[in-house]
């Protein structure tokens, strides 16, 4: 868990963790310079199997994720947000899945399980009965390279990981548009992306969520192109991140992803036309219509 002063919702997170955990299980939480209590209601809980590394000062919620992650000894690893909180077969569910993927496919392949989740206001008033729905995207289809290259399905605050998948995504570099990206890139790279459709938490909107759930429609399209220059601006920054990921495994990478990450990496030097073109050879798609159209828009 990364922390930065999160005092008004991380006791009802960390107690909905800490009820489904074994004895020999751990919490890393990483805090990132809190100035509130954040830090002494962790310590107030007591509890041996939490380990708080605090006195961070990154400002930036990657490289505290990143800290958190390094810190870790156990086989498997999940992702927790400060402000949600954790349904009781959350650990259950996932762990089954990754139990699942490594019988099919091995502990030394890198494995990512991600779920479906509600969303929910700040008092906990489910907006959502699914996330996935609510957003309209696709567990299945938005995990291949191609599709994660370009936008990221995978919620960072239901990720389950294997240590075969840490050790290789880490560091996370500091281009990388958000940590969970980063490790969805890397799992499907070079391993292997499962998913539980029931949702597992409450994902917990309050106004101040690094990222948020953001529904889709014909009103989103608007936005987008009426803020063209932010768009834009978001578009490099997903390309750079693929460029770093094309300039860190490009040693490891099949030949066809080589390929396909160095496309993507460059279309901004691409003509209209070009752009175009490889979108559709490569399938560098969006979840759903409304995006795509957007997408090609502006792209």
């Amino acid at each position: 868990m990364a922390t930065r002063n999160g005092e008004q919702y991380i006791h009802a997170q960390l107690e909905s963790i800490l009820l489904q955990l074994a004895p020999d299980d751990e919490v890393i939480i990483s805090d990132d310079s809190s100035t509130d209590r954040t830090v002494d209601i962790v310590k107030g809980f007591g509890d041996a199997r939490v380990r708080l590394y605090e006195n961070n000062t990154f400002f930036n919620p990657i490289a505290n994720f990143a800290n958190a992650l390094g810190k870790a000894g156990g086989d498997y690893m999940a992702l927790a947000d400060q402000d949600d909180v954790w349904l009781p077969r959350k650990i259950r569910l996932t762990l089954a899945k990754m139990n699942e993927l490594e019988g099919m496919y091995g502990k030394e392949t890198p494995l990512l399980v991600h779920t479906d989740l509600k969303v929910v206001t700040a008092n906990l008033e489910v907006v959502a009965e699914s996330l996935w729905r609510f957003q309209k995207t696709d567990p299945q289809k938005g995990v291949s390279l191609n599709r994660l290259l370009v936008q990221n399905t995978v919620s960072g605050c239901t990720i389950m990981m294997n240590r075969a998948l840490r050790d290789i995504a880490l560091p996370i570099p500091p281009e990388a548009v958000m940590h969970d990206w980063w490790l969805a890139l890397v799992a499907a790279a070079f391993g292997r992306i499962g998913h539980v459709s029931e949702p597992t938490m409450l994902y917990r909107q309050h106004g101040e969520n690094d990222v948020g759930a953001r529904q889709w429609s014909l009103f989103n399209l608007f936005r987008l192109v009426s803020e063209l220059g932010n768009s834009k601006r978001d578009i490099v920054r997903i390309r750079k991140q693929a460029g770093v990921f094309l300039q860190r495994y490009s040693k490891l990478l099949s030949a066809r992803n080589r390929e396909m990450t160095g496309i993507y990496s460059r279309l901004g030097e691409q003509g209209c036309l070009m752009k175009r073109y490889y979108i559709l050879k490569y399938g560098f798609f969006h979840t759903g219509l409304v995006r795509n159209v957007g997408m090609l828009l502006i792209c």
